[in-house]
């Protein structure tokens, strides 16, 4: 085919042709670089956000170690404070079953005496516990 068939042979016709091709050429370039460019773009808002996500995960992952350590410290005084409290009951158990062989000593004591016909009595302001005979 002969490029003087398309235009005629006429100089006008090869300006509009190469005006043409130019025109053509110049907006598949612009297209081309604007996919580009707002692939580009694009690439760099996920590269952002990214790190604001894993900046904002090493964050929750500081606040999770704290919370961690807390709470092993709070299950950690917890389980002295049930030892504590386990000891002391058996204070108290042996405690109470002291005070009440004690008791049981005293009236064992105080029928021994009144078996044996002594009586106390406090004589006035002295406070003397005096020990008569009947």
């Amino acid at each position: 085919m002969d490029p003087n068939d398309l235009t005629g042979g006429n100089p006008a016709g090869w300006l509009t042709a190469g005006g043409l091709g130019l025109a053509w050429g110049l907006n598949w370039l612009r297209k081309y670089m604007s996919s580009t460019g707002a692939s580009v773009a694009n690439d760099r808002a996920e590269k952002d956000m990214l790190e604001r996500a894993l900046a904002e995960n090493e964050k929750l992952s500081e606040r999770l170690e704290v919370v961690t350590k807390e709470r092993n410290e709070m299950y950690k005084t917890v389980g002295e404070l049930t030892g504590t409290m386990k000891a002391m009951k058996s204070q108290l158990d042996l405690q109470e079953s002291h005070i009440t062989q004690l008791t049981s000593e005293v009236a064992q004591l105080r029928q021994a005496l009144q078996r044996s016909g002594h009586e106390r009595r406090y004589s006035g302001d002295q406070g003397q516990a005096v020990v008569e005979t009947r």
